[in-house]
């Protein structure tokens, strides 16, 4: 619960920073929040990576190497960002056209290893989430599907602008918007269909490591799973 908190709160910090941008009329205001908005933009997919671990049962994955380097990128990125007027790495150049509501830029160098990162986090997360859905108990099936499809919108659409110039919604940023609705197929995910209530610590830590064994059946008495000390024993 408190990594989907987390993750929310930077996503939030993404969406305000950009619509203050929209709304800002003049360059320097333009700059500035899109200075900040990196804030939210640069560390939201590595928490939907994060917690896309936690979520799934795969933090092992997270060794102390992976979180240094990725806590080392969003420090790097960041500093890249606000400090792009002196190399240009980030982005080049920054106008305003009076027919768009965004600034237009020119991108440097830098900003395609953000892309990328990006990419693999949010792909990576989807993967995780469609092997989850795969592997799941099927108590657990539908809470697994609605965390895979959600976890697939963002990147694609944001795929689709970037490469394809495919543009869903003209005049804004496709991707902040289907992150922002992914955020929200989540939290139906987790509180709605009730996945934090029995996911994460009764499963994995109680279930499979308690020495008695637990045979899980539905209501027509079908087997729908059975932890390490029954599958000895049956």
């Amino acid at each position: 619960a408190d990594l989907f908190a987390l993750l929310m709160v930077l996503l939030s910090v993404w969406t305000t920073c950009y619509i203050f941008g929209l709304s800002s009329v003049s360059l320097s205001g333009k700059i500035f929040w899109l200075r900040v908005k990196y804030i939210g933009s640069v560390t939201t997919p590595i928490m939907w990576l994060v917690y896309s671990t936690y979520f799934t049962r795969k933090s092992h994955l997270l060794t102390k190497g992976v979180r240094y380097f990725l806590i080392t990128y969003c420090i790097v990125t960041l500093a890249v960002v606000f400090t792009s007027d002196y190399h240009g790495w980030m982005w080049q150049a920054v106008w305003i056209d009076p027919a768009l509501p965004e600034e237009e830029v020119i991108h440097g160098f830098y900003f395609w290893i953000y892309v990328v990162v990006t990419y693999l986090a949010v792909i990576s997360s989807s993967i995780m989430y469609f092997i989850y859905f795969f592997t799941a108990p099927k108590l657990y099936k539908k809470q697994a599907l609605v965390m895979a499809i959600s976890s697939i919108l963002p990147w694609l659409v944001s795929f689709g602008l970037t490469f394809f110039d495919f543009d869903l919604i003209p005049l804004l940023d496709d991707s902040i918007v289907f992150f922002l609705f992914s955020g929200f197929l989540f939290s139906y995910a987790l509180f709605k269909l009730d996945v934090l209530n029995i996911l994460p610590i009764a499963h994995e830590v109680v279930l499979k490591n308690m020495g008695v064994g637990v045979v899980v059946l539905d209501t027509q008495s079908r087997l729908l799973e059975a932890n390490p000390s029954a599958t000895k024993l049956l």
